[in-house]
């Protein structure tokens, strides 16, 4: 069959037979994996075993305060404990790798938290009830160069911390190493990046809204303060480091009292922040994030995604970025059609019309059924007000798009308004579910 390439408004499209088109420049798509595991909520924590190849998560609210262990092993979650510390939330985890064992402090349920508990893999030991003052939403991170877990800020009753402890496990003991650095804040995030030997911090809120980025230099107990610009100030954010590509993750977080919530993804390389995508998984806070080092990806879990009436929405779906280096590509197969148009949407709780990220390569296909057949393929900018922008691809064979912006893919049926759901399979390079819906 012959291939045919053409140049519309920037997005590569190829009509295509059996061949296998060139791959765009490497981008930072994420990927939906499950909405299965643990149930919704939002403010528990989250650590990468690397024995054990597992990312580990514990508690969270929903808004009741959960006491539950889970492990996710890159394709399902499991329940692995049910009992360990009080079910709590607005605590921190962090993986110590010399003595393989995730350690977990603080936290708040009916009250707040002083404790300081690790998990082996098969069950949590309570390890000391002193040492930082209970509190809840500050950070924590695992200093692999000295052996020692990181701990900034949080907040209680009284009001916010700003001091910078350390843990020593081996020796059972906290020791409080500065208060001096950042300003006392609450819901900050923390990641140890090795290949500089610094715990970067970023952000965090007292009143104020902060948007300043921190580096702790452990053996000189000192913070330097490295930049004041990127990601807009915000809190409940989360942040993991990237040790294959040498950067830090963050995504996400609250910017104001009007719970405006962002969804853009950034990245810190020890100089400057770097805005790598504004598609993804849907804007919330109080998610939580770990890099799994053995499979190259950022795991994300849960969060809260909206407040109304007094009432918190969560997030139970799981996503995942592309492995170092990788430009993914996917497949998308309509198996049938109930609807006069539909958004390919990543099952998304908000509903919000998914954007393919900047780089992603999809092969389309439309199999009509019912009666109603296939009209065309719309890709258009994510701000589709202006039709000028829409890009109609008139063909039931399959075709091959390379996005060269964040765009959304949307499939046209010539018929009348359907009913019902849409199914669409869509099978990747990590063999991702995907579901549609009728545009809203």
């Amino acid at each position: 069959m012959n291939l045919r390439a053409s140049l519309v408004l920037g997005v590569a499209v190829l009509l295509m037979g059996p061949q296998t088109p060139a791959l765009a420049q490497a981008c930072f798509p994420w990927v939906h994996r499950t909405k299965a595991g643990p149930s919704p909520r939002g403010a528990h924590a989250m650590a990468y075993d690397s024995a054990r190849g597992v990312t580990v998560l514990f508690g969270g609210a929903d808004p009741s305060v959960n006491g539950d262990t889970w492990e996710w092993d890159g394709t399902s979650w499991t329940l692995r404990s049910s009992s360990g510390p009080s079910p709590r939330a607005g605590h921190a985890m962090a993986y110590d790798i010399a003595r393989g064992v995730t350690v977990l402090f603080g936290g708040a349920s009916y009250g707040y938290d002083g404790e300081t508990w690790e998990w082996d893999g098969t069950s949590w030991t309570l390890r000391s009830s002193s040492g930082p003052s209970p509190r809840t939403y500050h950070a924590m991170a695992y200093d692999s160069a000295r052996g020692v877990t990181v701990l900034f800020g949080g907040e209680h009753s009284e009001g916010y911390y700003g001091d910078t402890w350390e843990w020593d496990g081996p020796n059972t003991s906290w020791t409080l190493r500065s208060s001096s650095g950042p300003s006392a804040r609450y819901a900050p995030a923390m990641a140890y990046d090795s290949a500089r030997g610094v715990t970067v911090l970023f952000g965090g809120y007292d009143g104020n809204w902060y948007g300043d980025t921190w580096e702790w230099d452990g053996p000189n107990t000192s913070w330097t303060l490295r930049s004041s610009s990127g990601p807009s100030p915000r809190a409940g954010h989360a942040m993991a480091y990237d040790s294959a590509r040498g950067v830090t993750v963050l995504f996400g977080g609250n910017i104001d009292l009007s719970y405006n919530y962002k969804g853009d993804t950034w990245e810190w390389d020890g100089t400057s922040w770097t805005l790598r995508s504004s598609s993804g998984p849907s804007p919330r806070v109080v998610h939580a994030m770990a890099y799994d080092i053995a499979r190259g990806v950022t795991v994300l879990f849960g969060g809260n995604y909206d407040f109304d009436g007094g009432i918190y929405f969560f997030l139970r779906d799981t996503w995942e970025t592309a492995p170092s280096g990788e430009v993914r590509t996917l497949s998308i197969t309509l198996k049938k059609a109930a609807t006069s148009w539909v958004d390919i949407d990543p099952n998304d709780p908000n509903w919000t019309p998914y954007v393919y990220p900047t780089g992603m390569v999809l092969t389309l296909t439309a199999v009509p059924a019912g009666g109603k057949s296939f009209k065309t393929w719309n890709i258009w900018d994510p701000n589709y007000c202006n039709d000028a922008n829409h890009i109609l691809i008139d063909t039931n064979n399959p075709i091959i798009v390379v996005m060269d912006c964040d765009r959304r893919v949307e499939a046209v049926f010539n018929c009348g308004g359907g009913i019902g759901p849409l199914l669409v399979v869509m099978l990747g390079v990590l063999g991702v579910y995907v579901a549609a819906r009728r545009r809203r």
